[in-house]
């Protein structure tokens, strides 16, 4: 039920591109997820990647980095 009600909330946004904020260094593939969770708004990116390793528990461009197991803490 807790995740049915999640996936409702769920909005699908087009990619966005633009620069990293300053000091940020990623991969040109990354670069586009942390645009366009930056560009809707997003409180959270959710992600295993390693390429966000050094970002985990920070916020970037408004939006903060975080592991899959930490989801739930931050609900």
């Amino acid at each position: 039920p807790a995740l049915a009600r999640l996936v409702t909330q769920l909005r699908l946004v087009p990619d966005a591109f633009g620069a990293p904020p300053p000091g940020v260094r990623l991969p040109g593939k990354d670069i586009p997820i942390l645009a366009s969770a930056a560009a809707a708004q997003a409180d959270l990116l959710v992600t295993g990647d390693q390429d966000f390793d050094q970002y985990f528990g920070r916020t970037l461009g408004g939006v903060k980095i975080i592991l899959p197991r930490h989801l739930i803490s931050e609900l």
